[in-house]
């Protein structure tokens, strides 16, 4: 069984294997169609999951972009635009929501659109006052985190409650790899 690479941030003392927990969670769990957010939520559905908890499977995308000539009257790059969005939710509702049926785990899908997700989930987080946030982690790199941002850091700083990172699998067999090789 591959295991899984974690960080947990101003977390409150907790088991998160005492099964035999009356108290339930309100878990978000942040999902895109990228393979760090399937592996994040195998992750908790393995690790964390107890009956009675709270699932949000929430997606934050970005809006969609219209550019070159675009004939607004008609609004037919908009439309197109927004069919692809729906399009979008569709994937996310069927491949997460297909998985937390087939783990017999109640929960809800969400999407928004926005330029920042880090912002989103932290926002949602506190709107749905959740007791712990799961987001998978691409591996990136510092550079690229630096330049860009990256949003589990984000999340990870801004978050007020327990903030669980999971790296992927794929990213930590490419370490995994790269570590094997001897310098000597």
């Amino acid at each position: 069984m591959a295991t899984t690479e974690i960080v947990v941030a101003e977390a409150e003392p907790m088991s998160v294997n005492d099964q035999s927990s009356t108290d339930s969670r309100k878990v978000l769990i942040a999902v895109d169609m990228n393979t760090c957010s399937e592996d994040a939520l195998e992750w908790y559905v393995n690790n964390i999951h107890q009956p009675g908890n709270e699932v949000i499977c929430f997606h934050a995308m970005d809006p969609p972009s219209i550019s070159g000539e675009v004939d607004y009257q008609e609004g037919k790059a908009i439309k197109f635009a927004m069919e692809g969005c729906k399009a979008s939710v569709s994937r996310i509702e069927e491949k997460f929501g297909g998985r937390l049926k087939s783990a017999d785990i109640e929960g809800r899908i969400l999407s928004a659109m926005c330029s920042r997700p880090g912002e989103a989930i932290v926002e949602l987080a506190r709107a749905e006052s959740v007791t712990m946030i799961v987001v998978g982690n691409r591996g990136g790199g510092a550079v690229r985190r630096t330049v860009l941002g990256s949003t589990s850091d984000y999340v990870l700083h801004h978050a007020t409650c327990p903030v669980v990172i999971c790296m992927s699998n794929k990213v930590q067999r490419r370490r995994s790899r790269s570590s094997s090789f001897s310098t000597d």
